[in-house]
């Protein structure tokens, strides 16, 4: 399970599509380490938390349900066993991380391949530099997307995408925190690695970075007895809303269809593509409300010319939540919030008693709030593996059965 997380970050070149879904080659080592937990699961019967049980089993009934009326049978159900792999992953990381020998080397391994990341963006910004900089001819470089076209390098590292490595780096910067503040790894070498890791986020252009600095944010005002900890957090939060609003707004005016004027100030502004994707995206939820199109199903269909003049096809949501909708209906979304706010009430943010448990709970805390609460504003990373991983650590820590 740890070699599972150590190559988490390595999505690429060892994938390939089935029916539209990402598999990965990593994947195969999950399905051994999860034999294993299953033969030692009944031998020991592990003491899961009940009530993520059952609330993360109606989630998976609602999006079985949502498979059984689909109006894409096959790709729904492929899609359902993917979910029952993650929903596996968190529940064979909450029972492993309850360990305090575990959750050490658990965090060793967000560490190697928080390291494989900074090489791979080390990587691509060296090529960029001499002269690959194009996708073409750089393995570790992405398009410009939905930015104005330049000369200016938008790293991805080994993940399909920069928003995704930013998610990755969102949370492995807090693991390597935590286990700097409970002296898993000196001070010095945590703090080089996340400041090798901002740098590197920086590199991918991603609105994820406003998630990683809200993490920072709270993870300095609950830490750190400072007089000036008020005033980090309120301008994390200022950041994290200046990067949302960034994400509804193309930054250049094309004087479209789209252009709307806003009133008083009189101002020009064109809606993003992300947001004409939510636009779409409701109406197209609305068509079937009850049940959605079906799991794994498109939740938008939106054709874009991008500033830099790529011609886009869009079929995801681009936000976890209105993605669930357009695939599951209100039934899927009401028991994924359900299971949103389940997971954040057994966040903490306060060690007390401060321990490696408690210190750990903390950071897997902060991450969940930057890289999932609100990267997935944004982003549909609700099949991320890493937030399944962190998922399962923020159960598990929180249990009250606990082994030292």
């Amino acid at each position: 399970m740890l070699f599972y997380v150590v190559v988490l970050p390595i999505v690429r070149p060892l994938d390939t599509r089935i029916l539209g879904i990402h598999v990965f080659a990593t994947d195969l080592i999950f399905a051994s380490a999860l034999l294993f937990w299953l033969v030692s699961a009944v031998l020991k019967r592990p003491d899961l938390d009940r009530r993520y049980l059952v609330i993360v089993g109606t989630f998976f009934l609602a999006l079985t349900a949502s498979a059984l009326f689909s109006t894409e049978p096959r790709k729904s159900w492929f899609k359902l066993t993917g979910v029952f792999y993650l929903i596996a992953v968190s529940m064979v990381i909450a029972d492993l991380v309850r360990d305090t020998r575990f959750l050490k080397h658990l965090v060793y391994a967000w560490t190697v391949g928080a390291g494989i990341t900074i090489f791979g963006t080390a990587v691509g910004l060296l090529g960029f530099y001499l002269g690959y900089d194009s996708m073409a001819t750089n393995f570790f470089l992405f398009h410009a997307g939905s930015l104005p076209p330049g000369n200016y390098p938008r790293v991805m590292a080994f993940f399909e995408n920069p928003n995704m490595t930013a998610s990755y780096t969102n949370v492995a910067v807090m693991m390597i925190l935590g286990g700097g503040r409970v002296g898993w790894l000196s001070t010095r070498t945590s703090f080089a690695i996340v400041a090798l890791l901002f740098g590197s986020t920086v590199f991918m252009i991603s609105p994820g970075i406003g998630g990683m600095i809200l993490s920072l944010g709270i993870w300095y005002y609950f830490t750190e007895n400072s007089k000036s900890r008020h005033l980090v957090l309120a301008g994390c939060i200022l950041i994290g809303f200046l990067t949302l609003l960034s994400t509804a707004i193309s930054p250049i005016t094309r004087e479209t269809e789209n252009t709307v004027t806003i009133p008083i100030i009189e101002k020009r502004i064109e809606p993003s593509v992300r947001f004409i994707v939510w636009k779409d995206s409701v109406e197209r939820g609305l068509e079937y409300p009850i049940l959605g199109r079906g799991t794994g199903t498109d939740a938008a269909n939106v054709r874009f010319q991008a500033l830099s003049g790529q011609r886009q096809f869009l079929s995801d949501a681009h936000q976890a939540w209105l993605n669930i909708f357009g695939q599951a209906g209100l039934i899927g979304l009401t028991a994924f919030i359900t299971l949103c706010w389940y997971l954040f009430s057994i966040c903490r943010f306060r060690s007390d008693p401060v321990s490696e448990r408690t210190t750990m709970l903390v950071a897997c805390s902060c991450g969940f709030v930057g890289a999932f609460l609100f990267q997935n504003l944004f982003g549909s990373f609700e099949d991320a593996r890493q937030l399944w991983v962190l998922i399962g650590m923020l159960v598990g820590l929180s249990s009250v059965s606990w082994e030292s």
